[in-house]
């Protein structure tokens, strides 16, 4: 992070953490993981209020500046990340309970309405299954290797696509 002012107040260099290794984990990460606050990022993405965001709206991510990157906007992947950022061993599957809402809510109408998918769930890993193709849905931190080997065990002719292609 750097400051753009050349007489900037100092806040990218304080957040940095440079002279506070913990600082930019106490501002940024712990409000986006599950720590038991009520008061956090988490708590209010994860509140009954927002629970209409399918990817991203202007309660979250979303405004001006960045409406070129719209489509790209993922509350649930910035979780992810912050999760990933806070504990290595983090799983990136969509068994947390962000990511299990939105498979048994929005995103089954979602299938139902845009091409007659249905959706299914096996030992942990989704796909999408229509009456001529089945499709693994990847999640976009996933190497190409791991969901190449989610394929392999899957069978014959299953497609991958990632949950940002699927909604969007």
């Amino acid at each position: 992070m750097v400051e753009k002012a050349v007489n900037g107040a100092g806040y990218c260099s304080y957040l940095n953490g440079k002279e506070d290794e913990n600082i930019a984990a106490e501002v940024f990460i712990s409000q986006l993981i599950q720590n038991g606050a009520d008061n956090n990022l988490y708590s209010f993405l994860l509140n009954s209020n927002h629970k209409d965001c399918t990817s991203s709206c202007y309660d979250c991510l979303r405004d001006y500046y960045n409406q070129k990157y719209h489509n790209l906007l993922n509350w649930r992947l910035a979780l992810d990340l912050a999760g990933l950022a806070n504990d290595e061993r983090f799983e990136l599957n969509f068994r947390q309970e962000y990511w299990q809402n939105f498979f048994n809510g929005d995103l089954r109408t979602i299938l139902k309405n845009k091409d007659n998918y249905t959706l299914e769930e096996d030992n942990g890993v989704f796909y999408l299954n229509s009456d001529v193709r089945r499709i693994l849905i990847a999640h976009p931190f996933w190497s190409e290797s791991f969901i190449e080997r989610i394929l392999q065990s899957s069978g014959a002719d299953v497609d991958s696509k990632y949950i940002n292609d699927i909604i969007s």
